[in-house]
């Protein structure tokens, strides 16, 4: 089975093809993988949004309802329309290849009282008191952004759905995006000795400095050719391949304790931290709630196949 969001080429041009169509929509895209974790970072991000997501608690939170829309989108395979806890009109839509769900293109980030009240969901507002968001200026924001028609917002949404039903039939797109795609294998490709290594050792303590030596570049230079192709910093790569790692262990029935130090943390506590830092969970719930839609889905295809 060939899984385009593991074939880097595919990977950048879905990239460049979701840019210019966040930019012609004037909404905000980015993609997450079936566990509700970004294969491509939002592009077209809204002030409001990088707001909440500059604090730590507002950011777990954004990508806790995020990975609740991405699981009802897959149930219900369909574009799932909701709205934030600070009032902006989101949607998900379901990508499925050869029947196998892959993950959801997200888009939104739009202020619309029309489409709003045809949301399919609408989250608790969370404030300041909870989160140490700065709730005066999060409205302050919102009410600076223009209110959209419903009409603009779903034929956005569409569009969307209409690129993620042709996923496998890029060829003509791409052409737009050649040379900024070359350019970015070409980085990637000089930073291959850094992403083997990652790949084999990210449990274990690693550095910066030896990831540029690998490459024979300053750690300055890496650092930024680092951010450029993966968008986003060397630190926080890691730390998302251990949580994701983490989750895969949690799944599998794996005690909180012995994932911390399976995927590199040595301290329990700090793990846990972190955590839910990503999630907006702590492991164990994380694994209650990921064991439990398991289970659903199992019963659900038991009853279909009955």
């Amino acid at each position: 089975m060939k899984n385009i969001f593991k074939d880097d080429v595919s990977l950048a041009r879905i990239k460049a093809v979701l840019t210019s169509l966040a930019k012609a929509s004037d909404i905000n895209l980015c993609v997450l993988d079936v566990l509700g974790d970004p294969i491509i970072y939002p592009t077209n991000d809204c002030a409001l949004c990088k707001c909440v997501r500059a604090n730590a608690q507002g950011r777990a939170q954004c990508i806790k309802y995020a990975s609740h829309s991405v699981l009802e989108a897959m149930r219900e395979r369909r574009t799932y329309f909701y709205v934030c806890p600070f009032g902006l009109v989101d949607f998900v839509t379901p990508i499925f290849y050869d029947d196998e769900f892959l993950g959801a293109v997200c888009g939104g980030q739009v202020r619309s009282t029309e489409a709003a009240a045809r949301a399919d969901f609408v989250y608790p507002f969370f404030g300041r008191d909870e989160y140490g968001i700065d709730e005066k200026k999060m409205r302050k924001l919102f009410e600076q952004m223009p209110d959209r028609s419903a009409e603009s917002f779903f034929e956005s949404a569409k569009l969307v759905e209409l690129f993620a039903s042709n996923l496998d039939d890029l060829t003509t797109v791409v052409a737009m995006s050649r040379r900024k795609e070359a350019e970015g294998i070409a980085e990637r490709e000089r930073l291959r000795p850094a992403f083997l290594c990652i790949e084999k050792n990210f449990t274990k303590a690693m550095s910066l400095r030896e990831m540029a030596r690998l490459c024979h570049m300053s750690e300055n230079y890496f650092s930024r050719m680092f951010g450029r192709v993966t968008g986003t910093t060397f630190p926080r790569y890691i730390a998302d391949l251990r949580i994701a790692r983490a989750k895969e262990l949690l799944l599998a029935g794996g005690k909180v304790r012995a994932v911390a130090y399976d995927v590199g943390y040595d301290d329990p506590a700090y793990f846990v931290r972190r955590f839910k830092q990503h999630t907006g969970m702590t492991p164990a719930e994380w694994q209650k709630f990921g064991l439990a839609e398991r289970e659903g889905a199992r019963r659900r295809d038991t009853f279909e196949e009955i």
